[in-house]
């Protein structure tokens, strides 16, 4: 739980381009909900297995 915590506590207090963003929260008793930004491309890690990877210059790109 604590490391949830640590991550909404960061991501609530970045606001970058290329840094998906925290919507809302949302807590139960239970559960600790997290509504982020919807990223259309999708994550890195698919795009890295969909390729086999990428190419420095692409990659430059992608986290500039």
């Amino acid at each position: 739980m604590d490391n949830i915590l640590n991550e909404v506590t960061l991501l609530q207090s970045i606001s970058h381009p290329n840094i998906i963003k925290l919507e809302g929260k949302f807590r139960t008793q239970d559960h600790y909900n997290i509504a982020l930004e919807y990223c259309y491309g999708g994550d890195l890690r698919n795009l890295i297995r969909k390729y086999g990877g990428i190419k420095e210059t692409i990659s430059r790109v992608i986290i500039k």
